[in-house]
């Protein structure tokens, strides 16, 4: 991903970050940097151009190019929403974000098609959903010197709010096993790339099982792709409900399977909230009133107050690393005369 002009650039800053190119020092000529980094002398002229435009150079005429005296970027102007689908997919994340610096919305293909040119000093860059395939998009940031923040991720050292799995799921299995007992199922997707937070979630719960004391027989594990709906939860049946103790606790990691393994149980004469109780990440709208069913839900304002709070470090001028963890408000469907 990182192109010549990039790898100059780069070149530049790390130098000018560790001190070696000092404020007021004059940089090598444009020959030595063609020769220091085996490149033409147009990708020196436009990595230059680059950090002049941002303010780490200036070129007196006929004297060379020097050094400016930092801080560097360190006025917050612009906040820079990546977006992995067209925007307006992307709106309900509006509700954490608080109105504190100007704000764009990007798409991941314009970013990635634009990074040498689009990202500068005084953005601030946050991701709500990054993948696998974003971490070179993330590394050369991180190189720029633009801060990132990460939402229910983590890459490195960069900056991230994520939930609390363990402690979020230790107390959704706590009430679990209070309605159903110590014995559980345990239903997922398999991870993947589009789901990269699903991993951590996964052995989260098999965390919050062990402090729990929950006991989690393997037949009743149940991890597929669900590439095919139909086949795979016809299969859930035979392995789950078609037996002559179906599980009455169930943890199902992922809201989208909720409907699904309550219809499939309902096949077998189960009734969600008198037979078999579940436990579940995030609403299901379809089943939000259903008695039996537990939903662990992301609070936004506490992540907005997270936002909130790193944006002002970042107009502050503070420069530690920023770590927050948020576990989920257990929101549990009473029965009608409870």
């Amino acid at each position: 991903m990182q192109s010549k002009t990039a790898f100059v650039e780069k070149f530049l800053l790390d130098r000018i970050r560790s001190g070696e190119f000092s404020p007021g020092s004059k940089i090598p000529s444009q020959h030595q940097l063609m020769y220091q980094c085996k490149c033409s002398r147009i990708t020196v002229q436009r990595a230059l151009k680059i950090l002049i435009g941002n303010g780490y150079l200036h070129t007196g005429k006929g004297s060379g190019t020097f050094v400016l005296p930092g801080p560097y970027g360190s006025v917050l102007r612009e906040v820079i929403v990546i977006c992995n689908e067209p925007v307006r997919n992307w709106k309900p994340f509006s509700d954490v974000l608080p109105d504190i610096v100007p704000t764009r919305w990007v798409d991941i293909n314009f970013a990635m098609r634009n990074y040498e040119t689009f990202f500068v000093p005084g953005q601030a860059v946050i991701w709500p959903a990054a993948q696998e395939a974003h971490v070179m998009l993330m590394q050369y940031l991180k190189s720029r010197g633009i801060a990132q923040l990460l939402i229910n991720r983590t890459f490195e050292n960069l900056d991230h709010i994520t939930l609390d799995s363990v402690a979020s799921l230790s107390e959704g299995l706590s009430w679990l096993q209070i309605e159903a007992g110590r014995e559980i199922a345990f239903i997922s997707h398999l991870p993947h790339y589009s789901r990269p937070y699903l991993t951590e979630r996964i052995i989260a719960f098999y965390d919050a099982c062990i402090a729990t004391k929950a006991i989690l027989a393997p037949e009743r594990i149940f991890k597929r792709d669900f590439a095919d709906p139909e086949k795979v939860f016809a299969e859930m049946g035979r392995e789950l409900f078609d037996t002559g103790k179906p599980p009455r606790g169930i943890c199902v990691l992922h809201m989208d399977l909720v409907p699904g393994t309550v219809k499939c149980a309902a096949g077998y004469g189960l009734t969600l909230g008198k037979d078999y109780f579940i436990l579940t990440f995030d609403n299901v709208p379809q089943l939000s009133e259903h008695p039996g069913l537990a939903m662990m839900i992301q609070p936004k304002y506490r992540f907005r107050h997270g936002v909130e709070q790193w944006l002002n470090n970042l107009r502050a001028g503070k420069n530690e690393p920023f770590a927050l963890r948020i576990k989920t408000e257990l929101r549990i469907n009473q029965k009608p005369n409870q």
